[in-house]
């Protein structure tokens, strides 16, 4: 199973006759067998039959996938199964696209430039949760900005982009506006009718960047991003499956490596990560299996007011439940 692990398999069919159809990526290796490559447009050049064995793993892919569903399908695709991540084609995509169109237009003008550091400095940024923005960076080093750095671009945008820019432009940043606003929900009350709308402003938001310059056709995360309301609808709100989610386990997997005898990091790492769900469970109350003895429990009282009463504990877990949004929000936060 190497060369399923390694992502070399393209494309997979049960067929009717109870055996499977493999599409492998050009070059791939089974069993000391060369198999059939695609062509350069992705077809097969000849049907190839999987053998008994491979059959046998494909059916039993639960013992090798146990918390992955989809490699329970009788097909698998790898571009309509990948979900759109947000954080490539939106933030380091679209709108980093239309910063660098709208900052190049501040090109050997030092006047307009300390025009636009003043719109920054004005702006108030306690209500997008984010830290002090820097006006002479956000202008002076705009093409070193990450994902998060545009982020707040794409909500600052109307009141410090706005007065630099013309009716067009304009009309694209606020079709852009509302699909980032969309893009960037947690909560979905009726997935179909998200789905529709998220649709509507991508659209209209295309429609403008044409208007403007032909020229972004050519880019494919423009492309990529129709298909965003696609993996809405098969995996939910889009700031769920971004990047950024999986990227913040980054320090607990650096920890638990740091902390490891080296003979067995892995181990050590996974080890870890299930001491830590444990204890959320805990500390929460939650109600628990109790495999070998086939009883439920959960955690007497005198543990979880450990940490419901005890404001050190609570600091040390990262929560504070005395800091509360100095403005309202129209987003929804919770997950």
């Amino acid at each position: 199973m190497s060369w399923l692990s390694r992502g070399r398999i393209h494309h997979v069919s049960l067929l009717s006759n109870g055996q499977y159809l493999l599409a492998l990526r050009p070059g791939t290796w089974m069993f000391g067998k060369y198999l059939d490559t695609c062509q350069p447009n992705g077809k097969i050049t000849t049907p190839v039959l999987a053998p008994t064995p491979v059959g046998k793993y494909l059916l039993e892919a639960g013992k090798y996938f146990p918390t992955s569903s989809k490699y329970l399908q009788t097909s698998f695709d790898g571009c309509k199964d990948s979900p759109v991540g947000i954080l490539h084609v939106v933030q380091l995509g679209v709108v980093k696209y239309l910063v660098a169109a709208f900052m190049i237009t501040f090109k050997d003008k030092d006047a307009l430039k300390l025009e636009l550091q003043a719109y920054w400095n004005s702006f108030n940024s306690e209500s997008l949760n984010s830290p002090y923005l820097k006006h002479v960076y956000m202008v002076t080093h705009w093409a070193s900005s990450i994902g998060k750095d545009y982020k707040t671009v794409v909500q600052a945008a109307p009141f410090v982009f706005f007065p630099f820019t013309k009716p067009a432009q304009r009309e694209l940043w606020t079709s852009l506006c509302y699909l980032t606003s969309f893009i960037f929900q947690t909560q979905i009350e009726d997935l179909n009718q998200y789905a529709t709308e998220l649709k509507l402003h991508i659209d209209r938001f295309l429609y403008n960047t044409l208007k403007m310059s032909a020229q972004w056709v050519n880019k494919l995360k423009f492309h990529i991003l129709t298909h965003l309301y696609q993996s809405v609808l098969r995996y939910g709100p889009p700031s769920l499956f971004a990047s950024e989610k999986f990227e913040s386990f980054n320090s607990n997997a650096r920890r638990a490596s740091g902390h490891s005898n080296r003979h067995s990091p892995g181990r050590d790492i996974a080890i870890t990560f299930s001491d830590l769900a444990a204890t959320r469970l805990i500390v929460s109350g939650a109600t628990l299996f109790a495999h070998e003895g086939k009883f439920h429990f959960k955690p007497a009282a005198n543990v979880t007011d450990v940490f419901k009463y005890s404001k050190g504990i609570q600091q040390l877990f990262g929560l504070d439940q005395t800091i509360s949004p100095p403005y309202p929000c129209l987003k929804k936060h919770s997950t």
